[in-house]
């Protein structure tokens, strides 16, 4: 569990969030339907919302280049661009990927 801190860090203060509101309804983590989005599915009375935390790969600003680009995963293999995981997961959590 080395190096996910940060990101375990923001799942809590999200999730204590919803509760704290009184709209908190379900969470998923690694949720293999959201696509790459699947750190985080948090169901609350008005939506659901799905996290991908990147604590690492970038550091300082993210350029709209580095959220179009190709990117790669942990073990090299060419992965789609963040936009594109994004868009991605989004259609999956609608119903229509």
């Amino acid at each position: 569990m080395r190096g996910y801190g940060w990101q375990y860090d923001q799942i809590a203060t999200l999730v204590y969030e919803a509760l704290v509101d009184g709209d908190f309804l379900s969470l998923r983590l690694t949720d293999p339907d959201a696509g790459r989005v699947d750190d985080l599915v948090l169901v609350r009375l008005d939506g659901t919302d799905a996290y991908q935390f990147k604590s690492t790969r970038f550091v300082g600003y993210v350029t709209f280049r580095d959220v179009t680009s190709e990117q790669r995963t942990r073990s090299g293999r060419p992965a789609s661009s963040l936009v594109h995981a994004l868009a991605d997961g989004w259609k999956r959590l609608q119903g229509g990927g």
